[in-house]
């Protein structure tokens, strides 16, 4: 039987002082709201510990987990968001960046909730059918790398100006993370070879070459590229864009990114995995080519890579080179 989670305490906020002494002497209410906070706090908090500090996010606390098994005790706070915007997902937070207001509740019951809000099991299926495709050579694989945190997503949503990742990548990289590029990039056009880690990931419109993807979707009528879901990705940056001045002026430098680079494959031909962050898509770019196709959700991109022959082909002749050499 799971236990049942008690009410937290009333209505508060985490720069207050107080919030350590209330969490010992919880009131009924209907629930807790609690701030995330990290940077500089206001000069009249008197708290020390929080100087450093601003407000991140605010939400309801669904509940609170701790976990026994870390000597240092941590604890996770499950946000249900106050405004909930394009995304209706609740945030996880470590006690880092966060004092805690209200019931802690620890044990395998609520172990269980947080991973089932931050890990699914259909993503986790995807990326072991990857690593089984390329297990006669497991340095292509990806197994042993282990996901991102929600910490480590909202921060790369702030550090990338603000912006909101799409469900679709989030769910991917919790279980597993990217990694940095093997050479001069492989052929295998594969996650768990070409996916770059999250904090390697920057936004296309700082790349040098990002004006002639523009040049592209300004004169493709027939939304060839992307399938025109490139276009719609690129909505706000298209309405300014005039010529390959425009890139490089400072307007559109600080506009908010639409599109991310995750992921680079071959340097011979510039490939990079885009992110349209309006749609959600992946996109393979090939700009020697230049070519830029539409892949999919992260789902597309799993059985794009199992579809791609190379790796088998360079497998066999491994195999039968060897089988000469023994001859």
């Amino acid at each position: 039987m799971p236990p049942k989670r008690k009410h937290a305490s009333s209505t508060t906020t985490t720069k207050s002082s107080s919030a350590k002494k209330k969490l010992n002497r919880p009131k009924n209410s209907s629930r807790t709201t609690a701030e995330t906070v990290d940077e500089q706090a206001s000069s009249s908090d008197n708290n020390e510990e929080l100087k450093h500090l601003t407000l991140l996010e605010s939400g309801h606390v669904d509940f609170i987990y701790s976990d026994n098994g870390n000597e240092k005790r941590p604890i996770y706070m499950i946000l249900t968001p106050t405004n909930t915007g394009s995304s209706s997902e609740a945030s996880v937070t470590h006690q880092n960046t966060i004092n805690v207001v209200g019931q802690v509740a620890v044990g395998q019951y609520l172990k269980s909730r947080l991973s089932q809000l931050t890990h699914s099991k259909e993503y986790e299926q995807l990326w072991k059918k990857l690593n089984a495709h390329f297990k006669s050579n497991s340095k292509y694989q990806n197994s042993y790398i282990p996901g991102v945190s929600e910490y480590e997503i909202q921060e790369a949503e702030r550090r990338l100006g603000g912006i909101i990742l799409p469900k679709d990548i989030k769910q991917a990289i919790r279980i597993h993370n990217g990694r940095l590029k093997q050479g001069f990039g492989l052929s295998y056009r594969s996650p768990t070879t070409d996916l770059l880690p999250l904090a390697e990931w920057h936004p296309y419109e700082n790349e040098e070459w990002c004006n002639d993807l523009f040049e592209q979707l300004v004169d493709d009528d027939d939304n060839k590229i992307g399938e025109g879901l490139m276009k719609d990705d690129l909505r706000e940056h298209l309405k300014v864009y005039n010529d390959k001045k425009t890139v490089k002026s400072k307007e559109f430098r600080e506009m908010k990114s639409e599109l991310l680079v995750i992921g680079e494959g071959m340097d011979d031909y510039v490939e990079q995995y885009l992110l349209g962050l309006r749609t959600g898509t992946i996109y393979l770019q090939i700009l020697n080519l230049p070519e830029w196709m539409k892949i999919g959700t992260f789902k597309d991109w799993v059985q794009y890579a199992l579809e791609n022959n190379n790796f088998e082909e360079e497998e066999n002749e491994k195999s039968e080179e060897e089988e000469e050499d023994n001859d």
